[in-house]
């Protein structure tokens, strides 16, 4: 039963950034953390090259299986919902090749918005952080 779940379901943990509202796989995610500014961390905005913002609740996500990524720095997030996998819809073909590079790589419309979704394992500003 768990495994027909997986199949047609994804967890995602949302937050927003610059009115954006982003949307991370929850198996990408070790912990969700106080935001220390003793720690070393990268910026989301900075990730999907988004314009400068101010963090007003910040907290800081610790990858998954990726010891050597900084802390990512996050609004403390919104909600932690289920999408049905077939909800997901592709980024137009002109905009997909830059965006993928980012992590980002698919929307879900959602009560009359949009969750962009992002995947740090194929973001190019991270891999430089791979062990």
């Amino acid at each position: 039963m768990a495994a027909a779940m997986k199949q047609t379901e994804l967890q995602l943990l949302v937050f927003t950034i610059s009115g954006t509202r982003y949307g991370i796989d929850v198996e990408q995610i070790a912990s969700l953390q106080n935001y220390d500014s003793a720690q070393v961390i990268l910026k989301f905005h900075e990730l999907v090259a988004a314009k400068a913002v101010s963090y007003r609740t910040p907290k800081i996500l610790i990858v998954k299986n990726r010891e050597t990524f900084p802390a990512i720095l996050i609004n403390e997030p919104e909600d932690m919902i289920n999408i049905l996998i077939k909800t997901i819809r592709p980024l137009p073909v002109i905009m997909a090749s830059t965006a993928n590079c980012r992590g980002v790589w698919g929307v879900v419309p959602q009560k009359g918005d949009l969750i962009v979704l992002f995947d740090f394992y194929k973001n190019e500003n991270l891999k430089k952080y791979q062990g």
